[in-house]
């Protein structure tokens, strides 16, 4: 590929936005206990010259990568590595600082990763995240990028470098708690997620063979989401107490007012747009001249279905999938009012306890918790259009060879 000329845009923001955030916000945030209000340290406050500088170096690096738009694959495997060295470089720097500043402090401080360094790992994931798209034509490269500084940061946290920051102290004093929760989000969401596939996925065929059925179709599903989520919960919490009231099997298993059950329930109803449409859309979108090629070999329509049809509309159902995936596992947070736990139960507590560690700890389990799922969900859509001859790029993306 070209140099071309030019700038790269989005390392020069990226490093842009790391230096501002660097710069101008704090870099770490010292309380004395975890229930007092931190004070704001500045990059040089809190670490000194030249950890500053190690940490400044890195987005300098970046910045001098994307002084060309090249889009070779050295250069672009190079901007994001250096990009997933900066987010490595504020992390064990925090921890460093953490450590000091916690043992000046007292034995009871809390010392928190600050907005400026959340600010600079954001700009420096968003390079990561470029340099992947560029180097979609050599996966292993696309995959090192994206795999090198996750695998540091958990070594990092594994080594105990990170052990004296609030965050860690969250996880730790929550532990137990906190893979309970895991795994109640997880499985809330995969739960929605299986059954409002099916579901949805039957009523995208119904509209689809049955056009007169499209309209009331998407009518339903489209007025799931004009209603808040917590409010569908509100609403379903008195008929599911008298329906348990009345059946006592339905109690035992767990079928009440409050619990899992109208949990699954909303998350359902939420999961059924992005399904119902882009399972619609895939098949609407499948070229008629090979289902007429199908039909010409003497293909019966469910044949012409199992065979052209849905292995051509795999792409587009995927990315339907990989949004309901998405919105599932961040709408099953308000588990956490209904007595089903979940995550929910560190983000709400720690706002009304201005616990914000508590409240990150919560939140970026959240973000792996999507990472994770979605990249499964690419793996299976990979191995599906290798099988049907579906064209899928690095991102996942696919279309019809």
């Amino acid at each position: 590929m070209g140099r071309g000329t030019g700038v790269h845009k989005v390392g020069l923001t990226a490093s842009l936005l790391g230096f501002l955030s660097l710069l101008a916000l704090p870099f770490a945030s010292v309380a004395g206990s975890r229930i007092q209000s931190g004070v704001p340290k500045r990059l040089f406050q809190a670490t000194g010259a030249p950890l500053s500088a190690l940490v400044i170096g890195t987005f300098v690096l970046m910045a001098l990568l994307s002084m060309t738009r090249s889009r070779s694959r050295g250069f672009a495997f190079a901007r994001g590595a250096s990009a997933g060295l900066a987010i490595v470089a504020i992390l064990w720097v925090s921890g460093l600082v953490a450590t000091d500043l916690g043992a000046k402090t007292g034995q009871f401080a809390r010392v928190s990763i600050g907005t400026g360094a959340w600010g600079a790992i954001l700009a420096a994931a968003m390079l990561v995240v470029a340099s992947r798209g560029e180097l979609r034509d050599s996966p292993l490269l696309a995959a090192l990028v994206g795999a090198l500084p996750l695998v540091a940061v958990v070594a990092l946290a594994l080594s105990g470098a990170l052990v004296d920051t609030g965050l860690a102290k969250e996880y730790h004093n929550n532990r137990d708690r906190f893979w309970k929760e895991s795994g109640a989000q997880l499985t809330l969401a995969l739960s929605a997620l299986g059954i409002a596939t099916v579901i949805g996925s039957a009523l995208a065929l119904l509209a689809f063979r049955v056009p007169r059925t499209r309209k009331p179709v998407f009518g339903v599903v489209n007025l799931f989401q004009t209603v808040p989520g917590l409010a569908l919960l509100g609403m379903l919490v008195a008929p599911l107490a008298v329906i348990s009231r009345r059946y006592p099997y339905l109690r035992s298993i767990g079928v009440r007012g409050i619990g899992w059950f109208p949990v699954i329930i909303v998350l359902i109803m939420y999961a059924l747009l992005p399904i119902v449409r882009n399972v619609y859309t895939g098949l609407r979108n499948v070229p008629g001249s090979v289902v007429d090629a199908g039909r010409g070999m003497g293909m019966t329509e469910s044949q012409l279905m199992a065979r052209v049809r849905l292995p051509l509309a795999l792409p587009v159902f995927f990315s339907g999938l990989r949004t309901a995936d998405v919105q599932a596992i961040g709408n099953a947070t308000i588990g956490a009012f209904a007595a089903a736990g979940t995550l929910g139960v560190f983000i709400f507590q720690g706002l009304a306890q201005q616990a914000f560690d508590l409240v990150l700890l919560g939140s970026l389990t959240l973000v792996a918790l999507s990472l994770l799922t979605e990249g499964v969900l690419i793996a299976i859509q990979r191995a599906l259009a290798r099988r049907y001859g579906t064209v899928v790029g690095a991102d996942g993306e696919g279309a019809i060879p």
